[in-house]
């Protein structure tokens, strides 16, 4: 009997959340008082901060799909673009795994994009994530990552440290300058090169101070670790293609650099209330977008 690649993905992504539901269930069972007596250290307005600052990182997210798409010979506004992006990032909820990339280029294509165009500015864009996520984090967490890697190999030296930056720095600006060169050739390549890396340094920053909210609540994390961690965890995430919206991976990388910032219940605790108000924030990303953007005519397509 064959099995399709479609119904591997789809018996994987399956086994996963059977495997981070029960790590969840057994966990929680066994360290309840201890949650029990620190959750409530999240309160009303560290909630309503982790929703704010993470509806802001979406938004900056959905510019950065405007630009992919105006590289690619598609303009759009600001509201369209923003509605594009929170209509097509509900999909990867959708089991499945290719939804959010569906959703994606069928909108695009609505605004009269080709499908070519329209497959490529979502590559771009995902890709963008994906190492502005990698880099930054890598960047944040240096010191941390030379530690737990290198710590008995190689003395982290002022020449270590300067060096490793501008080595980072480097790949990130090369690799970025090649995904623009070889998915959307523009003319404007500094331009574009620019803004994919100060937009994502943004996103970092606002979606990674979506976890320090609740780790400074509970009297732990240094800032700028706590955005880096959440960045490294954000590119595993994208890249685990099992994993709806990078759940389980995203926490793991996280709790592993985190590990030094807290117990790991404070940790997991922050991770899951960061998990749970970023559902939050998607939806009322959503509402909002359609609050504040109407449909496009019947001629440019319907949005769903």
């Amino acid at each position: 009997m064959k099995i399709s690649l479609s119904g591997l993905r789809g018996a994987l992504r399956i086994t996963w959340m059977l495997v981070v539901t029960s790590f969840v269930v057994v966990y929680a069972v066994r360290n309840w008082p201890k949650i029990a007596e620190l959750t409530p250290q999240i309160g009303v307005v560290t909630a309503l901060g982790i929703v704010a600052v993470t509806m802001a990182g979406k938004f900056v997210v959905s510019e950065q799909l405007r630009l992919s798409a105006e590289l690619l010979g598609t303009r759009l506004s600001v509201g369209r673009a923003y509605r594009i992006y929170t209509s097509s990032d509900l999909a990867k909820y959708v089991p499945g795994g290719v939804w959010n990339a569906v959703a994606r280029v069928k909108l695009l294509r609505d605004e009269g994009a080709s499908s070519p165009s329209s497959g490529k500015a979502f590559a771009l864009d995902k890709l963008w994530q994906i190492t502005g996520a990698f880099f930054s984090g890598i960047l944040l967490c240096r010191a941390v990552l030379h530690e737990r890697l290198l710590g008995g190999i190689i003395d982290d030296s002022s020449a270590i440290r300067v060096v490793s930056i501008i080595i980072v720095v480097a790949l990130w600006l090369a690799t970025t300058a090649v995904l623009n060169r070889v998915l959307a050739p523009t003319q404007q390549p500094s331009r574009a090169l620019r803004r994919a890396i100060v937009d994502q340094s943004v996103i970092a920053l606002l979606l990674g101070l979506g976890l320090w909210l609740p780790l400074r609540a509970l009297g732990a994390g240094d800032v700028l670790l706590v955005v880096g961690a959440f960045a490294l965890g954000r590119a595993a995430g994208y890249a685990a293609v099992f994993a709806p919206a990078g759940v389980g991976v995203r926490e793991a990388v996280a709790l592993w650099i985190l590990s030094s910032a807290g117990t790991t219940e404070v940790v997991l605790i922050a991770l899951a209330a960061n998990r749970l108000f970023t559902v939050a924030a998607d939806l009322l990303s959503y509402g909002l977008a359609l609050m504040t953007t109407s449909k496009p005519s019947s001629a440019r397509g319907q949005y769903p």
